[in-house]
């Protein structure tokens, strides 16, 4: 039984940079770790409605936009910085940010923890990532961390209309959550 009561915490957040193929179809990097995830949270986008006939809500179309909120990390690593939001790294080894970058998009990949030893693991397909907050803190008595906030829209995958779609694992073999991380997972056709 794959249920579990609670999820808590957020590791191994990764990402996979997308590559936009002939007709649409899309192809995922191999995912890129990207320690020191703090936190995520992301918010529906779209909503039900209800359409009425004989007297009665007849039938409810639903529109599925994704979600955009915020990931929060302790830091952002270069590769994300060049590979995700565009920036480039000159000769002397430094990022510059250009008002015409141009962003990729990319699928986000992580792990939450249950009140169980299993696990459960995401991928949310197409994501856009806006630009983190620019932050320090001073040191005083004792050293604060900065932590920043990386905003995120992530739409359907135009390819396949997939979100997101999670695995609970970590007891067991189980093939999809063993393998999370060596590719982004695509949903099996029946009969495959």
């Amino acid at each position: 039984m794959n249920d579990t009561k609670i999820t808590y915490g957020l590791k191994k957040l990764a990402y996979s940079k997308i590559t936009m193929g002939e007709g649409g179809k899309i192809t995922y990097a191999k995912p890129v770790l990207m320690p020191g995830a703090r936190a995520i949270a992301l918010s529906p986008k779209g909503e039900d409605k209800d359409v009425y006939a004989d007297d009665v809500s007849y039938v409810t179309l639903t529109a599925n936009q994704g979600y955009e909120g915020n990931v929060t990390v302790l830091g952002i690593p270069e590769a994300f910085l060049t590979d995700i939001l565009g920036m480039t790294k000159d000769t002397n080894g430094t990022i510059v940010e250009n008002a015409d970058d141009v962003k990729a998009k990319f699928a986000l990949l992580g792990e939450f923890s249950s009140e169980t030893a299993l696990k459960k693991r995401f991928v949310l397909y197409y994501c856009t990532a806006g630009r983190a907050d620019f932050a320090g803190n001073t040191k005083e008595e004792s050293p604060e961390e900065t932590e920043y906030s990386i905003p995120l829209t992530i739409s359907p995958a135009p390819d396949t209309g997939d979100v997101k779609a999670t695995v609970v694992g970590g007891v067991g073999e189980n093939e999809a959550f063993d393998g999370w991380y060596d590719a982004v997972y695509l949903k099996q056709k029946a009969g495959a």
